[in-house]
């Protein structure tokens, strides 16, 4: 029998291996025995075949049956054209998602894969800090500086409370004192006014009055103690002659004829 070693036999490249090649197996570990190639690709392709590593084609795959597993899901199949259909979906959303990214990122200001926001020309959000790290930074901000307002609301408010008395005691006082745009004529030989203006007014009237009357009895006297045939002239007072002059031997006063108590002399 000739023996012939598999190492010794001549080697053929793929592109030289047909369908009507035989391929010699060992058939049970009993029998050695040839079969085609195209009926040996058949027995692979019968066979359930468990993949574990990745799988390259470089040419077309065609689905004629149905695919079922673990593709999508357990308990549905798919044939080639819900597979177009799906493969057209997955295009189509990763082509929504990159423009929902370049939105966002456009949101952002920043370029394209940044991974933080950059600097800021103020000093409440820190550079180069990411979108979590600014809105952290804002609500602290935020919360302190409320904080802050509902101090000064309550200041306020108590101002406000302070200025209301006040206003009250403005209103009283104005209310004492009566209208300063309004003030009366007095009149000093009337009755005293209300109103704290209007009582000034007429106690200045009176004390001018009561003025008058002493400046005129000055005069008098030294008319009384000068010449007894000049008349007392004085612009702005009565002119009168000594003989309108008399002592009142029981109080000592110089007495002028036609001036009474209480009367006005400029009257």
């Amino acid at each position: 029998m000739t023996t012939i070693r598999i190492s010794r036999l001549p080697e053929i490249k793929n592109d030289r291996v047909s369908s009507d090649d035989y391929l010699i197996i060992n058939d049970g570990d009993i029998v050695t025995s040839k079969v085609t190639f195209e009926e040996f690709v058949f027995a692979i392709g019968a066979q359930d075949i468990d993949f574990t590593g990745d799988i390259t084609y470089s040419g077309d795959v065609n689905f004629d049956g149905q695919i079922s597993g673990d593709f999508y899901l357990k308990s549905e199949t798919y044939n080639k054209n819900e597979i177009n259909l799906l493969i057209k979906d997955l295009t189509d959303y990763n082509t929504l998602q990159d423009a929902r990214i370049t939105a966002l990122q456009t949101l952002t200001g920043r370029p394209s894969l940044s991974t933080d926001l950059g600097t800021f020309p103020g000093v409440v959000i820190p550079d180069h800090t990411n979108i979590t790290g600014a809105f952290e930074v804002l609500d602290s901000w935020t919360t302190e500086n409320r904080t802050r307002i509902e101090a000064i609301e309550q200041t306020h408010s108590g101002v406000t409370t302070d200025i209301e008395a006040l206003e009250l005691r403005v209103e009283k006082i104005e209310d004492a004192l009566g209208d300063p745009d309004n003030v009366l004529t007095p009149d000093p030989n009337g009755l005293a006014p209300d109103g704290a203006l209007n009582q000034l007014a007429y106690l200045l009237a009176k004390i001018d009055d009561v003025g008058s009357l002493v400046d005129l009895l000055g005069l008098a006297r030294a008319q009384h103690d000068g010449d007894a045939n000049a008349n007392l002239v004085k612009e702005g007072f009565i002119y009168f002659q000594k003989d309108d002059l008399s002592a009142d031997d029981s109080t000592g006063l110089l007495k002028v004829k036609g001036i009474n108590t209480g009367t006005n002399p400029r009257a």
